[in-house]
């Protein structure tokens, strides 16, 4: 199976970097043998949040690789491009930035960066309602201090 992942964030500061992670992130699995690198949200692909994915994992031996490795590396790889772009960026005060990073996994199950996207869709996958109401409530929180 090929594992295609959507991991959002939230960029509250540049200067210094405040990157909140949100929990919830989607697994899309590619069932096809037919198309190994192209992702659509069709019949070939099903629609994973991370306690699923989770399950999966132990179902193959592979216990704790979520959270001890997976998603700690993909967070690292999320702020070293944020780093490394910095000066790219137009620090705004009292502002902010959702992004939506895209990560493949390997056959290793190494995640590698795809892409970051601004202002990405939040498209109908279960849960996106979800991360939208904790970005506002964060924002709120930020707005009030």
């Amino acid at each position: 199976m090929k594992f295609k992942i959507y991991k959002y964030v939230l960029i509250l500061n540049l200067e210094p970097l405040e990157v909140l992670p949100f929990k919830l992130c989607y697994f899309i699995i590619n069932r096809s043998a037919e198309r190994k690198c192209i992702y659509d949200l069709d019949t070939d692909l099903d629609v994973r949040t991370p306690p699923e994915f989770e399950a999966y994992l132990t179902s193959v031996n592979k216990t704790g690789l979520w959270k001890n490795y997976i998603r700690p590396q993909m967070l690292k790889s999320i702020v070293q491009t944020i780093i490394y772009n910095q000066p790219l960026l137009q620090p705004r005060k009292k502002s902010f930035e959702i992004v939506r990073a895209t990560f493949i996994l390997d056959s290793s199950l190494k995640p590698w960066l795809i892409n970051i996207k601004s202002n990405p869709k939040f498209d109908n996958l279960p849960g996106s309602e979800t991360i939208v109401s904790t970005i506002y409530k964060h924002i709120v929180q930020k707005i009030e201090m």
